[in-house]
């Protein structure tokens, strides 16, 4: 029987790599000038999920097909922090980038709630919540939106805090470098936990 789950797994993986290659380029778009100006490419990602969904529905046993949802929404999940990290970015609170990033959570969250219990997406999305309050913080606030994220995820990656901080458009150098350097500290004096569970960002690409 695990033979068997591990080869339907396998399968469900190799289809998943399909469909994440097929939404690449529109992941792609996600905090660009392009999703500034001309509107979220979310719409495009939820839509491609749904065709995809719809035909794989009918190919494989309730159960598993359960599970494969569960684990797209993980990739989208990944695949939208991930995108936080692409070279060309800018995040502009004065574009509205909380209002659309709350709005791409939801569509997220209208998609897979049809597939998915309420309580697993949530789960599921919390660390990418916790990440977007970080990217719309005021600096006075920042060091306390970091806090949660950093505790319930000890393998955030420096790296991505910092990369989120320079994309800021509203923050002028100095205040960047005051922002790092106290994030910098956070670090050094709490480093992640030796042996700590894997979470969500130990798959986003460094």
């Amino acid at each position: 029987m695990d033979g068997f789950f591990d080869v339907a797994t396998q399968r469900v993986n190799l289809l998943l790599d399909n469909i994440f290659t097929v939404i690449k380029v529109a992941v792609g778009v996600l905090y660009t000038a392009e999703w500034y100006d001309k509107g979220s490419s979310m719409g495009m990602i939820i839509g491609t999920l749904q065709h995809f969904s719809a035909d794989y529905k009918h190919a494989m046993g309730d159960s598993m097909f359960s599970k494969m949802m569960e684990w797209m929404l993980e990739r989208l999940v990944v695949a939208m922090i991930g995108a936080l990290r692409q070279k060309g970015i800018k995040l502009d609170p004065d574009q509205g980038l909380s209002g659309r990033l709350t709005a791409e959570r939801q569509q997220v969250v209208n998609f897979f709630v049809q597939f998915i219990p309420p309580a697993k997406i949530q789960e599921l999305i919390h660390p990418l919540e916790l990440l977007h309050d970080f990217c719309c913080c005021t600096v006075k606030t920042a060091m306390l939106k970091l806090i949660p994220l950093y505790y319930q995820f000890p393998d955030l990656p420096q790296g991505l805090v910092e990369d989120v901080v320079r994309k800021r458009t509203d923050l002028d150098r100095s205040t960047v470098r005051s922002v790092l350097e106290a994030i910098r500290m956070r670090f050094m004096n709490n480093p992640p936990g030796l042996g700590c569970e894997a979470t969500v960002f130990a798959k986003v690409k460094q």
